[in-house]
């Protein structure tokens, strides 16, 4: 591949947006303890739905990118590196949360002070599909609530690579996968509720099955933004101070499909992505300045950030439930910028660099390139 023809994504604009949507499900987690119902029919956890769906849309893009650079250094066996690399980029962070909250018994969710989830011990088949993030193919509960997204997200790494093909190819390739992915999922969504497939496979087998062909959509709407970058970059022409009215656009566009019920689930998951589909690439990138710095950072160690925040507000306002306000916010505060910094640093990016040097059977490639930003 020529250098010339390396894709440009607007990096500092994909930043905001990751650092919105990790801030989203914080934002939602801590709601759902002090005021859940937001009003308007918007309760606090459909923050958090938007949140992950906006990592889904963010981390397809991201990782079109990454399969790029991969080839343009080595063209031979780019799935099985991109397979390598993900694994060690996902996984450790992973188990190692798994474990804080065992050894500390933090339930996995929880949702107000007076009534808290009492901590339940995981069965060794509990564990072994919670370690494995296969949690929704053996119907084990998540032993950490957000990490219900990261099965469907290692599930979607199955077909990342020929969505690759088919954004090299072209928009209208894009396009067809697109609307492959809206057929599938829009069939399926008929088939889960219909009585015959719940009575059949049970109800819990078909809304786990549901999840992965609603959200495909999603991350497809990501390889369209990698697809007009590559091919259509004269399309950004809308000036970069329009992007945040843009992403509010696609705020807009999921809350009153959720509380209005606008083509049910798959409506409400579909059309925010689709709309950032068209958002990102047609945005300039925004120049450097304090916002783009912020977000730089807190997309860093955005993955640390939802692994771990519930810990935070466990130990914060659980644990410390006697203590000053003060005292638990301050904790809270501290606890939710330290433990994602300590975990990125101590396991995340010797773990990722570990992956790159194994996948490419080199050194030297610049950790900015190597530690992709990955959806939870």
């Amino acid at each position: 591949m020529d250098p010339k023809h390396v894709t440009k994504l607007p990096e500092r604009n994909l930043d905001v947006l990751r650092a919105i949507a990790v801030l989203l499900v914080v934002l939602s987690h801590t709601l759902r303890l002090f005021h859940p119902d937001l009003g308007l029919g918007v309760h606090a956890l459909m923050l958090g739905r938007l949140g992950v769906l906006f990592f889904f849309t963010h981390t397809a893009c991201v990782l079109m990118a990454s399969l790029e650079r991969m080839e343009r250094r080595q063209r031979r066996h780019v799935a099985w590196r991109f397979y390598v690399r993900r694994a060690f980029r996902i996984y450790p962070l992973a188990w190692a949360a798994v474990a804080i909250f065992l050894l500390a018994h933090v339930p996995a969710t929880w949702d107000n002070f007076r009534f808290p989830a009492a901590f339940q011990p995981a069965t060794l088949g509990t564990l072994a599909a919670n370690l494995g993030l296969s949690q929704n193919l053996f119907g084990a509960r998540d032993l950490i609530g957000p990490l219900w997204t990261l099965p469907l997200e290692l599930q979607m790494y199955a077909v990342l690579p020929v969505c690759y093909i088919a954004a090299k190819r072209g928009i209208r390739s894009t396009l067809g996968v697109l609307s492959a992915a809206v057929v599938i999922g829009a069939l399926y969504s008929e088939f889960a509720h219909s009585q015959w497939s719940r009575a059949t496979l049970g109800t819990s087998t078909v809304a786990e099955m549901a999840k992965v062909s609603m959200f495909g959509v999603c991350f497809v709407a990501g390889v369209l933004v990698y697809a007009i970058r590559r091919h259509r970059p004269s399309w950004a022409v809308i000036p970069s101070r329009a992007f945040p009215l843009g992403l509010g656009f696609a705020v807009v566009i999921f809350l009153v499909s959720s509380t209005t019920r606008l083509g049910g689930d798959t409506g409400a998951a579909w059309l925010p992505c689709l709309a950032l589909a068209i958002i990102i690439p047609c945005v300039r990138e925004r120049s450097p300045g304090a916002v783009s710095t912020a977000a730089a950072h807190i997309a860093r160690y955005s993955y640390g950030i939802y692994l771990l925040h519930t810990a935070a507000l466990w130990w914060s306002f659980h644990t410390l439930a006697a203590s000053p306000s003060v005292v638990q916010w301050t904790v809270f505060v501290a606890l939710l910028a330290g433990m994602p910094v300590l975990s990125y640093y101590a396991l995340e990016a010797p773990a990722t660099r570990l992956g790159a040097k194994l996948s490419d059977g080199r050194r030297g490639t610049e950790l900015r390139a190597v530690v992709d930003v990955a959806a939870p």
